[in-house]
Protein backbone atom coordinates (compact mmCIF):
# COMPACT_ATOMS: atom_id res chain seq x y z
CA UNK A 1 0.00 0.00 0.00
CA UNK A 2 1.60 2.89 -1.58
CA UNK A 3 -0.64 5.29 -0.21
CA UNK A 4 0.20 4.66 3.90
CA UNK A 5 3.45 4.85 5.77
CA UNK A 6 4.19 3.52 9.69
CA UNK A 7 6.74 5.54 11.10
CA UNK A 8 8.66 3.57 14.15
CA UNK A 9 10.88 5.48 16.81
CA UNK A 10 14.37 3.99 17.65
CA UNK A 11 15.26 3.95 21.07
CA UNK A 12 12.93 2.25 23.24
CA UNK A 13 10.44 1.13 20.05
CA UNK A 14 12.95 -0.77 18.33
CA UNK A 15 16.57 -0.58 19.92
CA UNK A 16 17.21 -2.13 23.50
CA UNK A 17 19.33 0.52 24.80
CA UNK A 18 17.03 1.48 28.15
CA UNK A 19 19.40 -0.28 30.63
CA UNK A 20 22.60 1.14 29.01
CA UNK A 21 21.24 4.22 29.42
CA UNK A 22 19.77 3.91 33.27
CA UNK A 23 23.64 2.77 34.08
CA UNK A 24 25.36 5.72 32.49
CA UNK A 25 23.09 7.64 34.18
CA UNK A 26 23.29 6.22 37.31
CA UNK A 27 27.27 6.73 37.35
CA UNK A 28 26.43 10.32 36.01
CA UNK A 29 24.62 10.59 39.01
CA UNK A 30 26.99 9.13 41.29
CA UNK A 31 29.81 10.97 39.84
CA UNK A 32 28.01 14.19 41.21
CA UNK A 33 27.35 12.57 44.50
CA UNK A 34 23.46 12.50 43.94
CA UNK A 35 20.90 9.51 44.46
CA UNK A 36 20.50 6.86 41.43
CA UNK A 37 17.41 6.53 39.93
CA UNK A 38 15.62 3.16 39.53
CA UNK A 39 14.14 1.59 35.98
CA UNK A 40 10.55 2.69 37.17
CA UNK A 41 11.88 6.03 38.30
CA UNK A 42 13.40 7.26 35.03
CA UNK A 43 10.65 5.67 33.43
CA UNK A 44 8.23 8.44 35.40
CA UNK A 45 10.75 11.15 34.24
CA UNK A 46 12.56 10.45 31.65
CA UNK A 47 12.90 13.73 29.18
CA UNK A 48 14.48 14.51 26.40
CA UNK A 49 15.69 17.52 27.50
CA UNK A 50 18.79 16.26 29.56
CA UNK A 51 19.73 19.74 30.72
CA UNK A 52 16.81 20.22 32.74
CA UNK A 53 16.39 17.02 33.84
CA UNK A 54 19.77 16.71 35.09
CA UNK A 55 19.42 20.68 36.70
CA UNK A 56 16.12 19.30 38.74
CA UNK A 57 18.61 16.82 40.64
CA UNK A 58 21.24 19.47 41.36
CA UNK A 59 23.79 19.43 38.40
CA UNK A 60 23.83 22.54 36.77
CA UNK A 61 27.48 21.15 34.91
CA UNK A 62 25.92 19.81 31.98
CA UNK A 63 29.56 19.74 29.82
CA UNK A 64 30.71 18.08 32.46
CA UNK A 65 27.70 15.66 32.21
CA UNK A 66 27.67 15.09 28.53
CA UNK A 67 31.67 14.48 29.25
CA UNK A 68 31.10 11.80 31.41
CA UNK A 69 28.03 10.44 30.07
CA UNK A 70 29.90 9.68 27.03
CA UNK A 71 32.80 8.36 28.49
CA UNK A 72 30.51 5.99 30.45
CA UNK A 73 28.10 4.85 27.43
CA UNK A 74 30.79 3.57 25.73
CA UNK A 75 32.07 0.92 27.91
CA UNK A 76 28.71 0.24 29.24
CA UNK A 77 27.47 -2.97 26.58
CA UNK A 78 25.95 -2.73 23.29
CA UNK A 79 22.17 -2.05 22.64
CA UNK A 80 20.38 -5.12 20.85
CA UNK A 81 17.09 -5.20 18.62
CA UNK A 82 14.32 -5.54 21.35
CA UNK A 83 12.60 -9.37 20.82
CA UNK A 84 9.77 -9.31 18.27
CA UNK A 85 10.70 -5.78 16.34
CA UNK A 86 12.40 -7.58 13.12
CA UNK A 87 9.37 -9.81 12.88
CA UNK A 88 6.89 -6.88 13.19
CA UNK A 89 8.63 -4.93 10.68
CA UNK A 90 9.23 -7.28 8.49
CA UNK A 91 5.49 -8.49 8.46
CA UNK A 92 4.43 -4.39 8.56
CA UNK A 93 6.80 -4.05 5.36
CA UNK A 94 4.38 -6.69 3.04
CA UNK A 95 1.40 -4.23 4.08
CA UNK A 96 3.22 -0.46 3.92
CA UNK A 97 6.27 1.52 3.52
CA UNK A 98 8.28 1.63 6.96
CA UNK A 99 10.33 4.73 7.74
CA UNK A 100 12.19 5.48 11.09
CA UNK A 101 12.58 8.66 12.91
CA UNK A 102 15.44 8.98 15.46
CA UNK A 103 17.65 11.43 17.15
CA UNK A 104 20.60 9.45 17.08
CA UNK A 105 23.40 10.66 14.23
CA UNK A 106 22.20 8.44 10.82
CA UNK A 107 25.94 7.01 10.57
CA UNK A 108 25.09 5.12 14.35
CA UNK A 109 21.43 4.25 13.17
CA UNK A 110 22.39 2.88 9.97
CA UNK A 111 24.95 0.39 11.72
CA UNK A 112 22.79 -0.53 14.24
CA UNK A 113 19.88 -1.05 11.94
CA UNK A 114 22.38 -3.48 10.02
CA UNK A 115 23.71 -5.19 12.66
CA UNK A 116 19.59 -5.83 13.94
CA UNK A 117 19.10 -7.50 10.44
CA UNK A 118 16.50 -4.98 9.63
CA UNK A 119 16.20 -4.85 5.94
CA UNK A 120 17.70 -1.16 5.45
CA UNK A 121 17.19 -1.54 1.07
CA UNK A 122 13.44 -1.42 2.33
CA UNK A 123 13.22 0.84 4.87
CA UNK A 124 13.76 4.73 5.11
CA UNK A 125 16.31 5.97 7.83
CA UNK A 126 16.34 9.32 9.38
CA UNK A 127 18.63 10.20 11.72
CA UNK A 128 19.59 13.40 13.29
CA UNK A 129 15.65 14.39 13.83
CA UNK A 130 14.58 17.09 15.74
CA UNK A 131 11.02 16.45 17.83
CA UNK A 132 10.26 19.18 19.29
CA UNK A 133 6.80 20.42 18.18
CA UNK A 134 8.43 23.74 17.91
CA UNK A 135 10.92 23.02 15.15
CA UNK A 136 9.50 22.01 11.61
CA UNK A 137 10.15 18.72 11.33
CA UNK A 138 11.39 18.62 7.44
CA UNK A 139 11.10 14.88 7.27
CA UNK A 140 7.54 14.81 8.59
CA UNK A 141 6.47 17.54 6.27
CA UNK A 142 7.49 16.12 2.73
CA UNK A 143 6.43 12.54 3.65
CA UNK A 144 2.80 14.01 4.74
CA UNK A 145 2.84 15.97 1.21
CA UNK A 146 2.24 12.96 -0.42
CA UNK A 147 0.37 10.52 1.63
CA UNK A 148 -3.02 11.31 3.90
CA UNK A 149 -2.42 11.85 7.27
CA UNK A 150 -4.98 9.23 8.48
CA UNK A 151 -2.92 6.77 6.49
CA UNK A 152 0.71 7.45 8.13
CA UNK A 153 0.84 5.77 11.85
CA UNK A 154 3.51 6.58 14.22
CA UNK A 155 4.65 4.30 16.89
CA UNK A 156 7.16 5.48 19.71
CA UNK A 157 7.31 4.92 23.42
CA UNK A 158 7.68 8.30 24.54
CA UNK A 159 5.08 11.49 25.14
CA UNK A 160 7.85 13.17 23.20
CA UNK A 161 6.56 11.10 20.12
CA UNK A 162 2.99 10.84 20.70
CA UNK A 163 3.08 14.65 20.98
CA UNK A 164 5.11 14.94 17.91
CA UNK A 165 2.64 12.75 16.18
CA UNK A 166 -0.67 14.46 17.65
CA UNK A 167 0.55 17.79 16.50
CA UNK A 168 0.79 16.31 12.85
CA UNK A 169 -2.43 14.87 13.47
CA UNK A 170 -1.26 10.99 12.91
CA UNK A 171 -2.45 7.94 13.75
CA UNK A 172 0.00 7.69 17.03
CA UNK A 173 0.62 4.27 18.63
CA UNK A 174 2.22 4.45 22.16
CA UNK A 175 4.26 1.25 22.86
CA UNK A 176 3.67 0.99 26.51
CA UNK A 177 6.63 -2.38 27.00
CA UNK A 178 7.52 -2.69 31.00
CA UNK A 179 10.82 -4.11 29.62
CA UNK A 180 12.27 -1.59 27.19
CA UNK A 181 10.07 1.54 26.70
CA UNK A 182 11.42 5.24 27.71
CA UNK A 183 7.96 6.25 29.45
CA UNK A 184 5.71 4.15 31.55
CA UNK A 185 2.19 3.20 30.47
CA UNK A 186 0.72 5.89 32.72
CA UNK A 187 2.80 8.23 31.64
CA UNK A 188 2.04 6.98 27.74
CA UNK A 189 -1.77 7.98 28.79
CA UNK A 190 -1.67 11.28 29.67
CA UNK A 191 -0.32 12.17 25.62
CA UNK A 192 -3.46 10.89 24.59
CA UNK A 193 -2.57 8.17 21.98
CA UNK A 194 -5.06 6.96 19.58
CA UNK A 195 -3.99 3.77 20.36
CA UNK A 196 -1.31 1.47 23.37
CA UNK A 197 -0.06 -1.28 22.74
CA UNK A 198 2.29 -3.53 25.46
CA UNK A 199 4.69 -4.61 22.83
CA UNK A 200 6.34 -3.59 19.36
CA UNK A 201 5.09 -7.55 18.56
CA UNK A 202 1.37 -6.03 18.17
CA UNK A 203 2.41 -3.68 15.70
CA UNK A 204 1.76 -5.63 12.68
CA UNK A 205 -1.76 -6.42 13.85
CA UNK A 206 -2.77 -3.26 14.43
CA UNK A 207 -1.10 -1.96 10.98
CA UNK A 208 -3.14 -4.61 9.10
CA UNK A 209 -6.69 -3.75 11.04
CA UNK A 210 -6.06 -0.06 9.90
CA UNK A 211 -4.72 -0.18 6.88
CA UNK A 212 -6.76 -2.51 5.13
Amino acid sequence: MKNSQVIFDWSGTISNDFLIVLGAVNCVLTQFGKPTISPAGLRRSFSTDLKSWYAARGIDDFDEVQRLYTEISGTNGKPKIIPGALEAVNRILELSPVSIFSSHPYVHLEQEARSYGLPTGKITLHGDVSKDIETPNQGFEKLLKEIPRERVLYFGDTIVDINLANHYRLISVAVADENYSYHDRRTLRKANPKYLINSISEASDLVRKILT
